[in-house]
């Protein structure tokens, strides 16, 4: 062949021959890893997220931003101090 890297003639013509000949190949099935499914929007998203690029649903624990106590992914507020879990601290320590 001029050029371009070398291949052997049967992985050109076996696929043809199988096509022809109404032979069909299993299809596999894509294996995606390292996704989790969004507990809120269903979307495929990776493992290692905290919150959900789609949706913005937490995925995983996180501290309190005012009292540092652990909110699980389904708690809107601190079950200690109350602050909605959205709240953030400005660099002087208010929301």
């Amino acid at each position: 062949m001029c050029g371009g890297t070398s291949r052997n003639i049967s992985d050109l013509l076996i696929p043809l021959l199988a096509q022809a000949s109404g032979i069909t190949a299993p299809m596999r099935e894509t294996v995606i890893r390292n996704q989790i499914t969004c507990p809120n929007c269903s979307s495929s998203i990776k493992d290692d997220y905290s919150w959900c690029p789609v949706c913005g649903a937490a995925l995983r624990s996180q501290p309190c931003v005012y009292c540092g106590q652990i909110l699980s992914p389904k708690d809107k507020n601190c079950q200690h101090c109350g602050a909605p879990r959205e709240a953030v601290k400005d660099h002087h320590g208010k929301q």
